[in-house]
């Protein structure tokens, strides 16, 4: 299929939408703050459905992924003076995703560190 991630773009707009709306009502100095709940909060939810504890269905199943993946985006964005990828921060996210692998957790975890690999 040459178009199989075309079925995204509504959703990377609509993130895109979000963050400006999200940018324009919450203060410069809080919206890290804010983006790291909202980013704990959405994986929180993933995790707990990897874990069979909570049931998450249909288009949410298929839009909680991409919304955690854009949020980490933001997240180093908003970080990228303060993060620094170096040998440490990228050896903490290749074994970061190596145990979520074998634990067959990398659906729920591995957003943030895969943008370090």
């Amino acid at each position: 299929m040459w178009n199989g991630s075309l079925w995204t773009i509504w959703y990377e707009a609509a993130c895109y939408v979000a963050i400006g709306v999200l940018v324009s009502i919450v203060a410069r100095k809080h919206l890290g703050k804010v983006l790291i709940a909202f980013f704990i909060a959405l994986t929180g939810a993933r995790l707990m459905s990897a874990l069979e504890l909570v049931s998450i269905g249909g288009l949410l199943n298929d839009v909680l992924p991409l919304a955690i993946a854009f949020l980490a985006g933001a997240l180093l964005h908003v970080y990228a003076e303060k993060v620094k990828v170096n040998s440490i921060t990228v050896s903490a996210a290749v074994i970061l995703l190596a145990v979520s692998t074998v634990l067959n957790l990398a659906p729920a975890l591995a957003h943030l560190p895969s943008r370090f690999c």
